[in-house]
């Protein structure tokens, strides 16, 4: 799921574990290391290219580790994110259609 439409992949990885049932903290833990991974697999295709914009990549980079610390104060108001989280994901797709 990671690079549909141009996103990063984040939004629909959390999507599909929150309808699968888990709670927000595993979620953002689990698309945030998805998220490393392809940071790191990234930055290895674009350094052996010599196409590399540090600025960008770093930021993703610590984005991706803390997410889930970020995501622990949400926690507690589970019951209004997944839909918050839903609208967005809408958003952006049709922002992408358009």
């Amino acid at each position: 799921m990671v690079g549909i439409d141009g996103l990063s992949g984040g939004g629909p990885i959390v999507a599909g574990l929150l309808l699968m049932g888990l709670d927000m903290i595993n979620a953002a833990a689990t698309s945030a290391y998805v998220l490393i991974g392809t940071s790191i697999v990234g930055a290895l295709l674009h350094v052996s290219n010599g196409q590399v914009d540090w600025n960008v990549e770093i930021g993703l980079m610590i984005g991706a580790f803390i997410a889930p610390y970020i995501m622990i104060k949400f926690n507690h108001s589970s019951t209004w994110l997944p839909p918050i989280m839903g609208v967005l994901l809408i958003i952006m797709e049709i922002k992408i259609i358009i």
